[in-house]
């Protein structure tokens, strides 16, 4: 499932370590560094989400791409 989403137009939605190392590297150069920062499209899209969605939605979501724990 991973390997697929790699390979299709999502992959557009994230970012490759460059943009993390970015990011680290303006937040260790700040007084106070923020407690999060989001960096790829699919956060900003996941955080939006996660704001419109009903608990018990935004719990189905997941579960349809999370294992449950065993």
């Amino acid at each position: 499932m991973t390997a697929g989403v790699y390979e299709s137009p999502v992959r557009h939605l994230g970012g490759g370590p460059d943009v993390v190392a970015k990011a680290i590297e303006k937040a260790i150069s700040r007084r106070r560094a923020p407690s999060r920062m989001l960096l790829t499209p699919s956060a900003h899209l996941t955080v939006l989400q996660r704001r419109l969605l009903p608990d018990r939605l935004w719990d189905a979501m997941l579960r349809t791409q999370l294992p449950e724990p065993r």
